[in-house]
């Protein structure tokens, strides 16, 4: 388990897959031994999303097919 503490007391669990949290001070996407501060829960969405479309699009054994995919579903809604 990866944690981060600060000297405020705040502690942060770094371990896991990416998710969103909601914190007194804000938001933040956290997992993966990342913590990215974000706006609100609209924009830890949509980094959680886009996150997760690049890592399928890099493991893909035909990463630029799978590109053009990703593409075509997000122009379609």
């Amino acid at each position: 388990m990866s944690k981060l503490r600060f000297t405020d007391g705040e502690e942060f669990d770094l371990s896991g897959p990416l998710r969103k949290e909601e914190r007194y001070d804000g938001w933040y996407v956290l997992g993966e031994n990342k913590m990215i501060p974000v706006s609100d829960e609209e924009e830890a969405d949509s980094y959680i999303s886009t996150e997760r479309r690049a890592k399928a699009i890099l493991s893909s054994e035909n990463p630029q097919k799978e590109f053009f995919n990703q593409i075509n579903k997000i122009l379609k809604g």
